[in-house]
């Protein structure tokens, strides 16, 4: 059975306008709508493509530093260890989302009952630790930076086979580097030398180059550089998502998948 992310869907769009002075009831009567909604997605986690990924991380974050009880948890860890010059967001980032205690099992109650608010902090950990980023090791920084030289070297880049047969290299390097992007923090250096090495993907790639004098042509606009096409209209084509990169007959158009993932940090850069 198809995953029902119309009602995952709705669950994130209730979760984005959460107030916690204006919290309801659920229609099962035992839980709050966002004690439901967190769990809903929770159930519908694994499956997520990566937009949905990035969407769900900036909802669930705010709400995570809106929730009543992960500030009082604030309070009291600011008391406890001195340390009144401790955010909310800090505080979310790096001790709420590494505290173990804060666990599924640990709602369950001696008398045998069950916390939900302890439950739904937990599955909202759980959540938010896949998705914030995380620290690269050396070796992994090393990988990274050669994926990513590898993909500019001497200005030309590399059309032939990968190692796996049927993708490009270059299409295996952005495959890799997209990865690292939704996996680990970036520093500013190198989410700049990032944003500087698609850019010159994006206006050296064979495919947006047609869809460039395509536009030309049927816009009367020649004067219109392969740059400004990239910038202004490349970015805004919201056809090139990992979504569409489907085929009818079940297949998938690595190229377009590609130029999805190119478009998707471009934009987030």
């Amino acid at each position: 059975m198809a995953t029902n992310f119309e009602l995952y869907d709705i669950c994130v769009k209730t979760l984005a306008a959460y107030n916690p002075l204006n919290s309801s009831v659920s229609d099962l009567g035992i839980m709050s709508t966002h004690d439901a909604c967190i769990s809903i997605i929770h159930n519908h986690f694994a499956a997520l493509d990566s937009e949905r990924r990035n969407k769900l991380k900036n909802v669930l974050f705010q709400f995570a530093v809106s929730d009543g009880l992960i500030n009082d948890w604030w309070h009291c860890y600011k008391h406890d260890n001195e340390c009144d010059d401790l955010t909310i967001t800090d505080y979310v980032k790096k001790i709420f989302i590494h505290d173990d205690s804060v666990s599924v099992l640990e709602a369950y109650t001696s008398n045998g009952g069950y916390e939900i608010d302890t439950a739904t902090m937990a599955l909202l950990r759980e959540i938010l630790k896949d998705l914030l980023p995380k620290k690269m090791s050396k070796s992994q920084k090393k990988h990274f930076n050669n994926c990513l030289k590898r993909l500019q070297t001497n200005g030309k880049f590399d059309t032939k086979p990968s190692k796996s047969g049927f993708i490009t290299n270059n299409e295996a390097y952005i495959s890799i580097i997209y990865n690292y992007f939704n996996t680990y923090e970036f520093s500013e250096c190198r989410r700049e030398n990032l944003k500087r090495a698609l850019f010159n993907y994006a206006v050296s790639d064979s495919t947006i180059k047609s869809l460039w004098h395509d536009y030309k042509d049927d816009n009367r606009c020649h004067g219109f550089t392969i740059e400004d096409y990239v910038n202004n209209v490349f970015l805004d084509e919201k056809r090139f998502t990992v979504d569409n990169a489907y085929t009818n007959n079940g297949g998938y158009d690595i190229n377009k998948g590609t130029l999805a993932l190119v478009r998707e940090m471009m934009l987030a850069l």
